[in-house]
């Protein structure tokens, strides 16, 4: 719409405008003035006198309260896109805005929109949800319009959550003040920008970092002016990463703006997986590798399946994409159904908005369920029609809405005993057991408990060696019932005790010290002198500072460690004479060969 020119009044100006402007009665919804020639291109002399739902079609008086509220879409300006009953019979496609005066009325702009402009929108809008980079528009003051699906996977907000939020909830502190700068920037010449940058995300409730490849961009008004602008971002983590460890192995050094990435912390999965001849690592390889197959954890409460499916998460290619958690237990039929695939506006008293559930939210990515075994039959139906055919319906809804998403279960049941007492459906069962892994609780992986209390400190803030061998012998004789999570607690209470030196024996729980010493096993001495090894390589050989660390006299050290050499040295020969006989055996147990001739 074209501006008035000078000297043009604002009344002629609108009789020229071939928009409708209607001044509406809130009490009887009767128009009682109009500007504009609209009325004339719809087939009606005037529009003075008639009722406005009569006149908006599909509109009920809810649809003109709600967009009086501006509550009938999540984008604050965008209109309320409906049609006009004509007076020659026809309906034609209209966009509708209103707002309230102060004298009890109400003024509707009701703009004709051709059908071809009607199609080319609802192509344009496909078009940004279905494209794989995130974009979210926010207005000059700074409050988010709009945001696209990918933009929901990216950051770890819903669309919802993102809108009418401030856009600096996606920016580090330390980077906001860059942020405004390119803003003021873009707003002064109107050219995109392009460049790395790292935005916030968020995942299971934690806020963290993301390297994004991300380009500014402006959206004007018909007069030209600035009205909004957005950005259109996708992840580059895996290839920032890359290319610092190239330039790592190259000899280049990076820059200080850009330090050399941590590790990625698979928490108490490091030692657990970590022997080459590890079959859990085994089952951890081939679930990363195959991204479409279904997963099912089967272990004790507290050995870590919540991060053995994190990890499988991250190092597959559906990394890309988000990792979502639902707990199953405790959740009735209903719930569980509207918590996985979302819901309809209207499908139920309170069900004010649309939701997205978490399958729809974990599309590209993995959707891990704990506590599988909880859900209801009705949900687990649902469930196994998704893993059949990928597609699922909203509560309350008719669409078919398809999803990629990658299924990992987990329960501390026997899922097979439900299935035959008919507390779980049997093919939904086999559907999930797949890829089977069994994780082992942490009694029968004794060995593992230096490494693994070695890798707990570290994420727990402290030194993986401030850890004396007493008290690690009493880590390595305890049970563990609650496993590794249990083994966790322990350590942060005890580092609390400790108050940052090292851990003794009377820094850990009565019920690890009442339990009664044992002589030393293979497993204990073979753990002892493993611990003793990597605190001795911590202190770089030095026989002293190592002793200091674990809390024992020099003397005691050499002991030990000479007794280490002599047990060492002792199951090698034993294990040569064992060899030697098993070879004897199979030897006298095979047949003569046949002569073979020169």
């Amino acid at each position: 719409m074209e501006r008035p020119k000078k000297g043009q009044s604002i009344a002629t100006y609108l009789e020229r405008c071939p928009d409708l402007l209607l001044l509406v009665d809130e009490g009887s919804r009767r128009v009682v003035d109009e500007a504009g020639q609209g009325a004339e291109r719809c087939g009606y002399s005037t529009l003075v006198g008639r009722r406005l739902d009569e006149l908006i079609l599909g509109r009920g008086k809810s649809a003109l309260e709600a967009l009086l509220s501006r509550t009938h879409d999540p984008h604050p300006s965008a209109p309320l896109r409906a049609r006009l009953a004509g007076g020659d019979g026809l309906s034609y496609p209209v966009d509708l805005r209103g707002e309230r005066t102060a004298d009890g009325h109400a003024l509707f702009t009701v703009r004709l929109i051709s059908e071809d402009a009607r199609v080319a929108e609802r192509e344009l809008v496909s078009l940004v949800c279905a494209a794989p980079a995130a974009i979210v528009t926010w207005g000059l003051d700074g409050i988010i319009r709009s945001a696209n699906p990918a933009a929901q996977r990216l950051y770890g907000f819903s669309v919802t959550e993102l809108i009418d939020q401030p856009i600096q909830m996606l920016v580090p502190v330390g980077n906001r003040s860059t942020f405004d700068e390119r803003c003021r920037q873009l707003i002064e010449r109107g050219a995109p920008l392009a460049s790395e940058v790292t935005r916030l995300r968020r995942l299971d409730g934690v806020m963290g970092e993301v390297e994004c490849e991300e380009r500014l961009f402006i959206v004007k008004d018909p007069c030209g002016h600035p009205s909004s602008l957005g950005s259109v971002a996708f992840e580059v983590t895996g290839l920032v990463r890359l290319r610092r460890a190239t330039e790592h192995l190259s000899g280049g050094r990076p820059s200080p703006a850009d330090p050399e990435p941590d590790p990625p912390d698979h928490g108490d999965d490091v030692g657990r997986t970590s022997g080459p001849n590890d079959m859990l690592a085994d089952d951890v390889r081939i679930a990363a590798s195959n991204p479409n197959t279904s997963v099912l954890l089967l272990g004790e409460t507290g050995v870590g399946k919540s991060r053995l499916a994190r990890r499988i998460h991250e190092d597959s290619v559906r990394s890309r994409g988000p990792l979502l958690a639902l707990n199953c237990a405790g959740l009735e039929s209903g719930l569980a159904d509207a918590e996985l695939f979302g819901y309809e506006h209207g499908a139920f008293t309170g069900a004010n908005s649309r939701k997205v559930g978490l399958v729809e939210a974990a599309d590209g990515g993995t959707l891990f369920l704990d506590e599988v075994a909880e859900l209801s039959p009705p949900v687990q139906a649902k469930l196994l029609t998704f893993l059949d055919q990928g597609c699922f319906r909203r509560v309350g809804g008719t669409n078919t809405i398809r999803a990629d998403v990658r299924v990992v279960a987990a329960t501390n049941d026997d899922l097979s005993e439900a299935v035959k007492r008919g507390a779980f459906r049997a093919d939904l069962y086999y559907r999930l057991r797949v890829l089977p892994i069994v994780i082992p609780p942490l009694r029968a992986e004794r060995s593992s408990i230096p490494h693994l209390a070695a890798s707990l400190s570290r994420e727990l803030g402290h030194r993986a060696d401030a850890i004396s061998a007493a008290a690690m012998s009493r880590l390595v004789h305890y049970d563990w019932p609650g496993n590794i999570r249990e083994l966790r607690n322990v350590l942060e209470r005890a580092h609390l005790y400790a108050r940052g030196s090292v851990i003794e024996e009377h820094h850990l729980p009565l019920e690890l010290r009442d339990v009664a010493r044992q002589e030393p096993v293979l497993a204990l001495a073979s753990a002892e002198s493993k611990h003793i090894e990597e605190v001795l390589k911590a202190a770089h050989g030095n026989r002293s500072e190592a002793a200091r660390r674990l809390g024992i006299s020099r003397s005691t050290l050499q002991r030990k460690l000479k007794s280490g050499d002599a047990s060492s040295r002792s199951r090698s020969r034993s294990q040569s004479r064992s060899q030697s006989r098993s070879q004897s055996r199979s030897q006298s147990r095979l047949p003569a060969s046949p002569t073979t001739p020169e």
